[in-house]
């Protein structure tokens, strides 16, 4: 049975009249992906059903088996996709450090058990150009420290000293998801940036690129200058922050892949 979404619900009543029929966790996890503060829910879960999907409304929700709604026509933030490949896609300082590692597992920690820091939960899904999840996607992820430094790096290469100790791969699964477990890094002691991650990407057969950093919507160095700067690379890296069950934050980015160069 496919979802009938109305025409004039609102993302903060469309939400709830999902959570009444999918449950809590679905809502919650709904609140996350698409904020409440003004992303267009219904237009973006309205995509998905105009390419005429015959899924279940928990398989649209949850991205499984099938369309995925968050990307299916335009990124989470409303812009547009790319329509044709970035010029300087693969002009990318530091990409090299994705080969360093081969990961199996969807799944990876960076930051060790008591590292100094709040814990933090990187989760996404990775979703191709058609708008179905992507398997078998490494992403490279790294970020500085708690006190903002990208410290202890360690000799074997150029990336593992440059980009330091706190960083991790993971390889999607037939799910399109990979999750980093890690802790909020802080901003560059100058605060010449905001806290955030690095993220690379590389698809199979394909050269690796990087995509927009992840940043929290709550910094205030992620202000409106910073906001009309960011490329909208990977789709948007701005994200709203909430917590797992266990407190921990829990930070939701999904990746677009991004088309190629013929």
């Amino acid at each position: 049975m496919s979802a009938s979404i109305p025409k004039q619900s609102t993302p903060r009543r469309l939400l709830r009249t999902i959570g009444a029929s999918e449950g809590p966790a679905i809502r919650d996890w709904l609140f996350v992906r698409l904020g409440t503060g003004g992303g267009d829910a219904g237009g973006l879960i309205g995509c998905a059903l105009a390419k005429g999907s015959a899924m279940d409304r928990r398989q649209l929700i949850l991205g499984m088996g099938g369309l995925v709604a968050l990307g299916a026509c335009r990124a989470a933030d409303g812009k547009p996709r790319q329509s044709a490949a970035r010029a300087d896609l693969y002009r990318c300082e530091g990409c090299e450090g994705v080969f360093e590692r081969q990961p199996t597992a969807s799944s990876a920690r960076i930051a060790p058990p008591g590292e100094p820091g709040e814990p933090l939960v990187l989760a996404g899904t990775v979703i191709a150009l058609d708008g179905r999840v992507a398997a078998g996607v490494t992403i490279y992820a790294y970020h500085t420290n708690s006190a903002g430094f990208y410290a202890n790096g360690t000799p074997e290469t150029e990336w593992s000293r440059r980009h330091g100790r706190l960083r991790g791969w993971a390889k999607t699964g037939a799910d399109g998801r990979y999750r980093f477990e890690t802790i909020k890094p802080a901003p560059y002691p100058d605060r010449s940036l905001p806290a955030h991650v690095h993220l690379t990407v590389l698809e199979p057969g394909r050269r690796p690129y990087w995509i927009d950093d992840i940043v929290f919507d709550d910094d205030a160095l992620v202000d409106a200058a910073y906001r009309r700067r960011m490329e909208n690379r990977g789709g948007d890296g701005i994200v709203r922050l909430a917590r797992e069950p266990d407190g921990r934050l829990l930070a939701v980015r999904d990746i677009l892949l991004e088309r190629h160069p013929a």
